[in-house]
């Protein structure tokens, strides 16, 4: 059987914000998810169900908008929600975010496992970049995988990796891992087809890289703004929790084989049943 068969369609769903669930799925223990990091992007906290991380975005901005994205699977009554993308329309002189938030899926519980926040400075507001740097080391911890030093390069990229433990991983084997494992935390952003490319399992993680956790921050600067400073004019940071992902992706994979699986099953024996042709 194909993996990629196991996946009927995929697309928007405004209004669907939980899922429900039978068959194989409702027949199906949930795994218990791995307790998550204590991490958050302006009060968006891992490990939120779906209803109390739209709260929190709304708490962060009001005037973003909330699009739900869901995946239909066989073995699944409804489809379910896997990433909500938050956006707020552009006005000129205004400062300007986008959020993307990835949800865990059924049958274990809906928990917030990844975060991305974009957000775009006007002239007014631009931080400087060594306020910006101090502020994320003072949320997330001294970085394991330190911003080029070169002071002609004006994008700042830092990450953190941490262990199931949610310990810091050790500065030298961080940039080993950082190497292997950026990818694989990193192609479920940016919309459905790296979730789908997961699920169907190609291009399975290394196993190292199955129990990390991850922060990524690009710091964008520029000199040329504001006469005499370096200001950040944009911000990317994401988080990403991998071992609740992990654990529910290979959960719900499980059902959707077996569904398909069965499906086949049935049908072979519908085949079977048939007379042979008139010879």
């Amino acid at each position: 059987m194909k993996p990629l068969a196991l996946l009927r369609s995929f697309g928007f769903m405004l209004l669907v914000l939980a899922a429900n669930t039978s068959g194989a799925a409702a027949q199906s223990q949930p795994p218990a998810l791995p307790a998550p990091l204590n991490l958050d992007i302006v009060g968006i906290k891992l490990g939120m169900p779906i209803k109390d991380a739209l709260a929190a975005v709304k708490a962060d901005n009001p005037g973003l908008s909330l699009t739900p994205q869901t995946l239909q699977l066989e073995g699944f009554a409804q489809p379910f929600v896997t990433t909500v993308m938050a956006q707020q329309a552009g006005v000129a002189g205004k400062d300007s975010e986008g959020l993307e938030l990835q949800f865990t899926m059924p049958p274990a519980r809906q928990v917030l496992w990844g975060v991305r926040r974009t957000y775009s400075y006007t002239k007014e507001n631009m931080p400087s970049l060594e306020n910006t740097l101090a502020a994320l080391r003072k949320k997330y911890g001294p970085e394991n995988i330190p911003a080029d030093t070169d002071p002609r390069n004006l994008t700042k990229n830092i990450t953190w990796i941490f262990d199931a433990q949610g310990r810091p991983v050790p500065s030298g084997e961080a940039k080993s891992l950082n190497m292997t494992c950026t990818n694989y935390l990193g192609t479920p952003f940016g919309g459905g087809a790296g979730i789908r490319n997961d699920l169907a399992g190609a291009n399975p993680p290394p196993a190292q890289c199955i129990p990390l956790s991850m922060v990524t921050a690009s710091v964008q600067a520029s000199s040329g703004v504001i006469p005499g400073s370096i200001v950040v004019y944009n911000l990317i940071l994401q988080l990403a929790d991998g071992p609740i992902y992990r654990t529910s992706l290979e959960a719900t994979r499980a059902i959707a084989i077996a569904a398909a699986n069965n499906r086949e099953h049935r049908q072979k024996q519908e085949v079977d049943k048939r007379g042979a042709p008139k010879i």
